[in-house]
């Protein structure tokens, strides 16, 4: 079953996309519509995680219907496949728009590998995986205060961001283990 409002803020995320990498090559834009420099919080620095506690609130659904259907093994190899293919398609995109061979780090790679890194969490339950953001939240602090050079250069945080964008598909999915859907209604889920 699909709830029309995760549809519907998945469609707000993605718009929201286009819109401000659109308007991140003009001059005028306004700055919440740019990145904050370094710190600070506009609302394109939302955007992004916005998308990814999206395809948290639905993977753990996708992946139990797709176990069901074609069992365990199968369905986490089409998962691995798909993060693997938008890395690769994100790789290949890079190419293309910088007219050159080479690595390029961007969006669909930080999307990909972020979903490599939350999917063999994807079937825990909401307390470890609460314990395991905390735990990555650490670790990238930790990383940050030791070489913080790295990521700060790094697009999208470099690779090693990914951790950080797999927390916000962590997230998402702990969301959608806190509530019971019935029918077109949803409550908060007793055991956890």
């Amino acid at each position: 079953m699909r709830l029309q409002s995760v549809d519907q803020f998945r469609v707000f995320a993605i718009i929201s996309m286009i819109l401000v990498n659109f308007l991140a090559y003009f001059d005028a834009t306004p700055a919440i519509l740019k990145h904050a420099e370094r710190t600070g919080l506009t609302f394109t620095d939302l955007v992004a995680p916005f998308f990814l506690f999206m395809i948290g609130l639905v993977s753990f659904r996708s992946l139990s219907r797709s176990i069901q259907k074609n069992g365990k093994l199968k369905a986490y190899l089409k998962a691995i496949r798909r993060n693997c293919l938008l890395i690769v398609i994100g790789v290949l995109g890079g190419a293309l728009a910088k007219a050159q061979l080479g690595f390029s780090w961007g969006i669909l790679q930080a999307i990909g590998l972020a979903g490599l890194i939350a999917l063999p969490f994807c079937e825990s339950r909401a307390i470890p995986k609460v314990f395991l953001c905390v735990g990555v939240c650490v670790f990238y602090w930790l990383l940050g205060a030791t070489i913080p050079d790295v990521i700060a250069q790094g697009k999208h945080g470099g690779p090693q961001g990914a951790f950080m964008w797999s927390l916000c598909i962590l997230f998402g999915e702990i969301a959608a283990s806190l509530v019971v859907l019935d029918g077109k209604s949803f409550a908060l889920r007793t055991t956890f």
